[in-house]
């Protein structure tokens, strides 16, 4: 801040600062605005059918409707849905909380589940970094919305701790089990009225 005629500046470095000017004066402030760190990516992935072959979590909401759907379950009665990120073009910073947002459905609708998981984490260098999972006793039909949220304090990183490095690949995996053979499968929404998605920070 440049400053020149009769003027009192009160607490410059503070999180306020009072200017009392005396009669005639100039005041030229410059301000500085806090960034996300160099090559940091946002940080929320939208599911959307999409993105790159098998790589569904993609940085830009889809504008249209439409779902994911597991292949049927197996003898196992369990059903399971794999959606990863194309690599990350940059780093992310994550918050301490991260969260899911899930709008499911199983197919046929009648179909009860016993058990429904959650697991959030990433890929880098060959290694894979848990960072969220959840997991629901279940005896019937699912609800149709689910918002996940995870601490992250104790999770592990490859490097610096909350950041997934350039390269990274954020991985959803979303399982049921159902309760009577054959099952069936278990399906992911999207669009702007089922927006399911991973937010690492705000």
């Amino acid at each position: 801040m440049n400053l020149s005629g009769d003027i009192i500046l009160t607490g410059p470095n503070s999180a306020t600062t009072t200017v009392e000017i005396q009669g005639n004066g100039n005041i030229t402030a410059i301000y500085a605005f806090v960034v996300e760190p160099p090559n940091s990516i946002g940080g929320t992935f939208f599911i959307d059918s999409h993105g790159s072959k098998d790589f569904w979590l993609v940085p830009i909401p889809p504008d249209d409707h439409g779902h994911l759907a597991s292949k049927a379950s197996t003898g196992s009665g369990k059903a399971q849905l794999n959606i990863t990120s194309d690599p990350t073009h940059g780093l992310i910073r994550c918050e301490p909380i991260v969260s899911v947002t899930a709008y499911i459905d199983i197919d046929p609708g009648n179909a009860p589940i016993r058990k429904l998981e959650f697991e959030l984490g990433f890929t880098y260098n060959g290694g894979y970094y848990r960072l969220g999972y959840w997991a629901f006793t279940i005896d019937g039909v699912p609800k149709a919305r689910y918002d996940l949220y995870a601490d992250i304090n104790q999770a592990s990183f490859p490097g610096e701790q909350y950041v997934i490095p350039e390269g990274s690949r954020i991985k959803l995996s979303v399982t049921a089990t159902f309760t009577t053979p054959p099952g069936g499968t278990i399906k992911l929404f999207y669009g702007p009225n089922q927006p399911s998605c991973v937010t690492l920070f705000h």
